[in-house]
């Protein structure tokens, strides 16, 4: 049903919406084949659309019913065979994300007074308290960009992941890959480090979308 009835465009997250919240009423359209709907965009060509989802051109347009190649915007087509992306597929189930770790947040991302020293500094990521020696897993599948330690974030891991994110791992007792392995979601990739310098033992976290960070929170589930 989501890939008979999701399109690959910037509506997933109402598609996603639409496929966790069904109720009594709500009409699916489901295909006798697998693959996706899909609706025409202003400037795409039936042979692009082709080569994107790897199908031929013939197959899209008998599957269509379509005697020319002339396309119209908000045109709905059938792309059999077709299947969404990972990161798209997670995105519409809201496991896009995943926790690193279990725990409360004990500093939100954004604009605070440090707890150390009062001072106002922009936090880029979220702390989540938990126990010492817990196992920390990767939030997304992708690969080991840096495995280092520094004086801001102690011994941390940055993950590089498809569509322009990135995530940090900080304070870590452990970093159990190495720079360039490729990792699973939810793969152990390192263990939470102990308390220091009076505060509670945490994971720092933060998500970075091509370059710039963004408020973990909205997109963890």
């Amino acid at each position: 049903v989501v890939a008979g009835v999701a399109q690959v465009d910037d509506r997933l997250a109402q598609v996603g919406e639409l496929i966790r919240d069904l109720r009594e009423g709500v009409e699916l359209s489901i295909p006798n084949a697998a693959g996706l709907a899909y609706s025409v965009r202003s400037g795409d060509t039936l042979s692009e659309i082709a080569a994107r989802h790897g199908v031929r051109l013939t197959e899209l347009m008998e599957w269509n019913d379509l005697s020319s190649a002339e396309l119209g915007a908000g045109q709905k087509l059938f792309i059999p065979g077709a299947s969404l992306p990972m990161n798209a597929r997670n995105a519409v189930l809201g496991r896009l994300f995943l926790a690193p770790v279990p725990g409360r947040i004990v500093m939100p991302f954004g604009h605070h007074a440090d707890p150390l020293t009062g001072m106002r500094r922009f936090h880029d990521g979220i702390d989540i308290e938990y126990a010492a020696g817990t196992p920390v897993v990767a939030a997304m599948a992708g690969r080991v960009g840096r495995v280092g330690v520094n004086g801001t974030y102690g011994r941390y891991l940055v993950l590089v992941h498809a569509d322009g994110y990135q995530t940090l791992y900080a304070r870590l007792s452990q970093a159990h890959v190495v720079t360039g392995a490729l990792v699973a979601q939810s793969e152990v990739i390192g263990t939470m480090g102990a308390a220091q310098d009076g505060e509670v033992s945490h994971l720092h976290f933060a998500i970075f979308k091509a370059g710039q960070p963004v408020d973990p929170s909205r997109y963890l589930h």
